[in-house]
């Protein structure tokens, strides 16, 4: 058993077919431990030197990875410490590694974070799955090298368990769900004609993708939120996962249009029979329509045509994930170092980042209000003169 650092993005990209191999030996993973994901991830985000993979090995056989980079700053705070690429985009992160070797493979690494604390002061490894095989593993072979661990709850998910036909799927839904799944699509369908289209070529991926960059976009503007195509290196990053994940066969994109144009997308990933529902989008202005709901029940009835066996709504607690059946999933937060002083300053930094969210919301809040009652007299006036 050996285990080596890799540095470089040349040493990075040389592991591609190791990698991909790696992935397919372990159920527990998940689109965003795949090498397209991760090298995508740091073409565009990463800095250079600052990329610290540890690639653990037998006889010449990659038996595990751990997709880590050097970050500078903690929640705006200045720390040096490790962390797992694609953070912040992926809300599923974790260690790539074979199954049956999690017990060696973090025996191996565990002593090895530790060795470089001078550089690194503390491990913070984010968006931990419950349901991942290698979270035990992981704390136990920290607890013998670290005399300090954090564990925490973070953000939870919602994924939907689907039945082996659509009828029999709607029967376990509630009675206001069973009723509304028809209906809105009904009245969408009496005011336009509409279309789901599921991209299937390149020219027809990128044409679909802009048209869900823009949808995405009037979203987040209608609601005063940050897009995340809202910078170069953000949307580059995004349609380089839409060529790469399409070419390794796991990408893939629903967008409904109404007479014409396009009014509610989802993008998202297949992995081991489950599609990951990424990003959604719809038209604010057709909201009237819950267009929302009409495209999630279509995308659904496409994934049990599929005989995929589950709809990962992830991160975050909308409602309507459990008008269909939805179940909370829990992701965690783990936190190493040899410090006490520092483990003190991680804790400060978060309360802090914490009140600021909350202030940020309550500002947030405020202007979309003053936003609305600015448009209701308008909007009043429209509705007298029709």
């Amino acid at each position: 058993m050996s285990i080596r650092l890799v540095t470089s993005e040349e040493e990075f990209a040389a592991l591609a077919e190791s990698w991909r191999e790696l992935q397919g030996a372990s159920p527990n993973h998940t689109p965003f431990q795949s090498w397209e994901w991760n090298y995508s991830w740091w073409r565009h985000f990463g800095r250079p030197g600052r990329l610290r993979l540890f690639i653990v090995e037998r006889d010449g056989r990659l038996i595990g990875v751990a997709p880590l980079f050097l970050a500078t700053r903690y929640l705006g705070w200045p720390l040096h410490h490790l962390a797992f690429i694609a953070r912040k985009r992926a809300d599923y992160l974790d260690f790539v590694v074979r199954a049956g070797h999690e017990r060696e493979f973090f025996e191996e690494l565990c002593p090895r974070l530790l060795a470089g604390s001078r550089e690194w002061r503390c491990i913070d490894v984010r968006d931990f799955p419950e349901s991942s095989t290698n979270l035990p593993h992981f704390l136990r072979a920290a607890s013998a090298s670290f005399p300090l661990i954090s564990v925490q709850p973070a953000e939870s998910c919602v994924a939907v368990s689907l039945e082996a036909t659509w009828e029999s799927f709607v029967a376990t839904l509630g009675k206001n769900a069973r009723r509304n799944v028809g209906r809105y699509r009904r009245h969408l369908e009496a005011d336009f004609p509409i279309e789901l289209r599921i991209p299937a070529t390149p020219d027809e991926r990128e044409r679909c993708f802009n048209d869900f960059v823009r949808l995405y976009r009037s979203l987040r503007e209608s609601e005063d939120g940050a897009p995340v195509y809202g910078s170069a290196p953000a949307l580059a990053f995004e349609q380089d996962i839409c060529r790469r994940g399409a070419e390794a066969g796991w990408f893939r994109l629903y967008l409904l249009y109404a007479g014409g144009q396009p009014v509610s997308g989802c993008l998202g990933y297949v992995w081991n029979r489950k599609f990951y529902a990424g990003l959604m989008a719809r038209a604010p202005e057709f909201e009237k329509y819950s267009i929302g709901m009409t495209l999630s029940g279509m995308a659904i009835q496409d994934c049990i045509a599929n005989h995929w066996t589950e709809i990962d709504f992830m991160r975050g607690d909308e409602s309507f994930k459990y008008q269909w059946g939805g179940v909370r999933k829990h992701n965690y937060h783990v936190k190493l170092s040899n410090s006490g002083v520092v483990m003190a300053r991680t804790y400060a930094a978060e309360w802090m980042y914490r009140c600021l969210l909350r202030l940020k919301g309550l500002k947030r809040l405020r202007a979309l209000l003053s936003k609305r009652r600015r448009a209701t007299p308008a909007g009043i006036g429209a509705a007298a003169r029709a």
